[in-house]
């Protein structure tokens, strides 16, 4: 029986906890409610000359921008790639190189970097069959995302992200002369010029063998019997016998491989393909400063600042209390 009325005087305090909380919560939020009744043409004052510096901020304060390209190295120019744009952000300074390959001297770009777009899948396409070959490279690496961006693999990755950082001044001509100043290059160019036709060179083959595939599936001389599986099924091409389901299996894979090549043939114009559609933007910030955010941040600063006022004033009368008992 006591332990039944202990366990409700338990939750009597609980509620009547409770309760208190709840209640001092209504009064503070009543009190903050007159407070800014009372501070309304403090508030209206601070609004105003918040978005009066947020509209005078925007107008004369020039913001970096920036962008991300997304590109495709062909012609195993990867190494070409990185080293240009090194050279080039090394390079920002010189206002004659860069009016030599074709920039503006006002220099509107601020910086590049560029970085691989790491696809495990392809990585390990690429090295699976020569893994003692790189095991030592490996172990150069001290952490795993080094390791996979590093400059051990970058050239295996087909994707890679220019990370473009220019002036207020800039507009989107600045990309495509950085894209027109990677694909300048003459030797790169002829070594297109040879890829292209001997990608269409290999196409034409492989339009040849799906075809002659076709003949020798259409005159099919010899049959198995009604009850045989088709994968069972044999034909003859005059000098043996070959099986019916391997001949498909060489079909499907020329079908894909002349699709892929079809595919990439599209992007061998140039020995930089843009995959995105990049614009620049101004350069996003941690703190966003404009006509709608710095009224926000003026505000806040005076909501803190008359919390603070108050908590000084109500430890002060505390201490001020304190001292008057100690004295008397």
């Amino acid at each position: 029986m006591s332990q039944s009325n202990a366990d409700e005087i338990d939750l009597g305090i609980i509620f009547t906890s409770l309760k208190n909380s709840f209640n001092n919560l209504l009064i503070r939020l009543y009190y903050a409610i007159q407070f800014l009744i009372k501070k309304w043409w403090v508030i209206g004052i601070i609004l105003i000359l918040g978005i009066a510096s947020g509209y005078l901020y925007e107008k004369n304060i020039k913001h970096e921008k920036t962008t991300t390209i997304i590109i495709q190295t062909n012609f195993k120019s990867t190494s070409y790639v990185y080293n240009a744009l090194n050279l080039l952000n090394y390079k920002l300074d010189d206002n004659s190189y860069l009016e030599q390959i074709g920039f503006n001297h006002e220099g509107l770009i601020t910086e590049i970097e560029i970085e691989p777009i790491v696809n495990i899948l392809e990585l390990l396409e690429k090295t699976m069959y020569n893994y003692r070959a790189i095991e030592p490279l490996l172990e150069k690496a001290d952490f795993e995302d080094e390791l996979l961006t590093s400059e051990v693999f970058f050239t295996d990755y087909k994707y890679h992200k220019i990370f473009l950082s220019t002036t207020s001044d800039a507009n989107d001509e600045v990309i495509q002369n950085l894209i027109n100043y990677l694909n300048s290059n003459s030797k790169f160019n002829e070594i297109k010029a040879v890829v292209i036709e001997d990608t269409k060179d290999q196409i034409k083959e492989l339009n040849i063998t799906i075809e002659g595939i076709n003949n020798v599936m259409s005159s099919i001389s010899e049959k198995s019997s009604v009850n045989s599986k088709p994968e069972d099924i044999y034909i003859s091409t005059g000098s043996g016998i070959m099986d019916m389901g391997l001949l498909m299996e060489k079909k499907s894979g020329a079908l894909k491989l002349r699709e892929i090549m079809k595919t990439e043939i599209v992007k061998y114009d140039n020995i930089v393909t843009v995959m995105n559609n990049p614009s620049l933007h101004p350069k996003d910030k941690f703190f966003p400063l404009g006509q709608n955010s710095i009224p926000l941040y003026f505000l806040v600063a005076f909501l803190i600042y008359s919390y603070l006022k108050y908590q000084f004033k109500k430890v002060k009368k505390m201490v001020e209390s304190k001292n008057s008992e100690l004295y008397n």
